[in-house]
């Protein structure tokens, strides 16, 4: 979204009033029939491109353009990047943001932004330098000061818009915008405007500062809520000391690692635990004959008695094997569980779905479980005893190859099978909530392994056939 601040002349080229752009993540109301958009616009890409001396590969992301947003109004964030970033630089925590239901606005400070692609494809870039080449970026205190003054100058410009826009009738925006409920988030540079801004501005109401050296405008302080997220310090500065003393109002710091934080953004902004997901998980080909039972494990039942997400997928997994015939018998495992004065089992919640499906003539319960070791040791004491040795297990992904290797070591012959996710996909993560999710469950699962090889409770599968939807 561009506009023009017809209130002032830009401080960086004078014969011009204030040009700015602003991109706006938002909950949207329905994506059927809208693409992903590219992380960048393509002039800036190949612009960073060059600096870099790098061949830098398109990037989607998990937006779409010009949906419709969901009716709001919903807390507006307002994000201002690092010093001669760009306004896409913090893609993944806008969307993250969006998917809870705040609309983000991203500023693209002009002149100082390495670059800035306008709709009507001209290319503005920084009279400042860039970061990505530090030899010809302007790092004095006098530039640094200015160029933080000008962006809180574009903030105020930014509200006055957006406010502008919530209260034209007719305007996309018109009355989606909570201006009870606003905040200002920056990065660096962008946390030094914010910490001042937040001061200044009654419309806001709070300051996220990302990784900022405190300044002496924002040394000042400020009564409103305040978070600190800060990476890699191990001693704070005289100025930044003034500044906690002048936090008046609620305020928290988080000190991250370095290390810790670099982790983090490798597996939320990369695809990394795509490979290191389907080397984990284990998928069996399925025979052509019938096997003896097919094995759904529990997950999970709510305070209402309904399965959770995870415990439905897998029975639902479990069912469609059943009705294409590749089990005589369905077994499922019984959750049962105290929630105060009330005990609760899944029985109602999974008879319903096993009805629905006809197969009450083949349903068989296994009596109350709470690890993986219990379910395979009472289905064993039910199963072997009757001849039924031939087993399909269905469990989450990444839980595979651990439930599996248990159910091979009280005696059964096993066919291993993932169940489809609906809550986070683990086993092909697109987005960051996907990956994080992933890797929580990788490593849930890597120290179970631990336990229970420790506990003699895994034999190792053997070799097998690779399947649809992955290999062992």
């Amino acid at each position: 979204m561009r506009f023009v601040d017809l209130s002032r002349n830009d401080p960086y080229v004078r014969a011009n009033n204030r040009e700015l752009l602003i991109q706006l993540w938002y909950p949207a109301s329905t994506v059927q029939g809208y693409h992903l958009v590219d992380y960048s616009s393509p002039k800036v890409w190949r612009y960073i491109s060059q600096l870099t001396g790098v061949d830098l590969p398109p990037i989607s992301t998990n937006s779409v353009q010009n949906a419709p947003i969901v009716a709001g109004p919903h807390p507006l964030v307002l994000l201002t990047h690092g010093y001669t970033g760009t306004l896409t630089d913090y893609t993944f925590l806008a969307e993250d943001l969006a998917s809870r239901g705040y609309v983000v606005a991203s500023v693209a400070h002009t002149y100082e932004s390495t670059a800035v692609e306008f709709p009507d494809g001209r290319l503005v870039l920084s009279v400042l330098g860039s970061h990505f080449r530090v030899d010809a970026l302007r790092t004095d205190e006098q530039t640094i000061s200015f160029a933080a003054h000008v962006r809180e100058q574009d903030i105020s410009s930014v509200l006055d818009e957006l406010q502008r826009r919530n209260a034209t009738s007719g305007d996309f925006l018109a009355s989606h915008l909570d201006f009870r409920r606003v905040a200002v988030m920056g990065h660096s540079l962008g946390g030094i405007a914010a910490l001042a801004i937040v001061s200044r501005d009654p419309r806001i109401s709070a300051a996220i500062v990302m990784d900022a050296p405190a300044s002496a405008n924002s040394a000042t302080g400020t009564g409103k809520p305040v978070l600190i997220l800060a990476a890699g310090r191990d001693q704070w500065g005289a100025r930044d000391c003034q500044l906690w003393r002048n936090l008046r109002g609620p305020r928290l710091l988080v000190g991250l690692d370095v290390a810790l934080l670099g982790a983090y953004l490798l597996v939320a902004m990369t695809p990394i635990m795509t490979p290191i997901g389907e080397h984990w998980m284990r998928v069996d080909s399925l025979p052509a004959d019938t096997l003896d039972a097919v094995i759904a494990l529990s997950a999970g039942v709510k305070s209402d008695s309904a399965l959770n997400a995870v415990a439905a997928d897998r029975l639902i997994g479990a069912l469609e094997l059943m009705r294409q015939g590749h089990g005589r018998r369905l077994v499922t495992t019984r959750q049962r569980d105290v929630k105060g004065r009330r005990t609760i089992d899944s029985d109602t919640d999974q008879r319903r779905l096993i009805s629905l499906a006809s197969l009450e003539g083949t349903w068989t319960v296994v009596d109350s479980v709470h690890t993986t070791r219990e379910e395979a040791v009472r289905s064993a004491a039910v199963l072997l005893p009757a001849g039924a040795r031939s087993i399909i297990v269905i469990t989450s992904p990444m839980h595979t190859r651990r439930a599996c290797a248990v159910f091979e070591g009280v005696g059964f012959r096993v066919v291993c099978r993932p169940a489809r996710e609906r809550d986070f996909v683990t086993n092909h993560p697109a987005g960051n909530r996907d990956r994080l999710a992933a890797l929580r469950a990788y490593g849930y699962e890597v120290m179970g392994m631990v336990k229970y090889r420790a506990k003699g409770w895994l034999t190792p599968h053997p070799p097998v056939t690779t399947g649809p939807g992955g290999s062992s």
